[in-house]
């Protein structure tokens, strides 16, 4: 493993060597940027529950949605944990929004949290780590970012940083270069925007005009 370039430029923290040991246990394979190495280790835990008949393809689709709604909010407002009656009414629209009536918000709540992304504390929900916060909050900014919303706000404020990392590295090239010349004409409010791009273009596909 260690002879491998993409390996050594990509495991630089113990929770992502561990992902990247669960996905190659898996799939055979080295992840060749962090999204991927969670995006990969995310399908691993989907895999391994519907093999086991827990989880169903919808269901994905449904804990997808309510990971990124959840992890954009905690991330927009800077919070670690949220109320439990707060995550439960928003799976509540999320199950309204996809039709689903197979089982009850508590039941998807228990479920994200026997997958391994929430932690569960009294009253408090948190994510397991702050990267799979990071992670499912680039999910959301994808689709705000695709669809022409403004997202500028995020672009030089250090705790957006790695989510537009992640964000990045999950867009086509044509796409990841649009977001780059974008961030490149952001005006200056807390980080230099060019070192943000530095840092988003790393382990990304862009042009050679980038």
């Amino acid at each position: 493993l260690q002879q491998l370039p993409q390996f050594k430029e990509v495991c630089r923290t113990p929770l992502i060597l561990l992902l990247i040991i669960a996905i190659f246990s898996r799939y055979k394979e080295i992840p060749s940027n962090k999204t991927q190495v969670y995006s990969r280790y995310i399908n691993c835990l989907y895999d391994l529950f519907e093999k086991i008949g827990r989880i169903i393809n919808v269901e994905k689709e449904l804990i997808n949605d309510i990971l990124g709604e959840l992890g954009f909010v905690l991330q927009i407002n800077d919070e670690t944990v949220a109320k439990k009656d707060v995550v439960l009414d928003m799976i509540a629209r999320f199950i309204i929004k996809h039709k689903y009536d197979k089982m009850a918000k508590d039941e998807i709540l228990k479920l994200c949290s026997q997958l391994g992304f929430l932690k569960l504390q009294d009253d408090d929900i948190k994510f397991f780590y702050q990267s799979f916060r990071e992670y499912f909050a680039s999910t959301r900014l994808k689709e705000l970012f695709l669809k022409e919303v403004d997202i500028s706000d995020t672009f030089t404020h250090p705790k957006w940083t790695d989510v537009l990392i992640f964000l990045t590295s999950n867009l086509t090239p044509q796409d990841a270069n649009r977001l780059i010349q974008t961030i490149l004409k952001a005006e200056y409010e807390y980080r230099n925007p060019l070192f943000v791009a530095a840092k988003c273009m790393i382990g990304s596909s862009v042009g050679e005009e980038i």
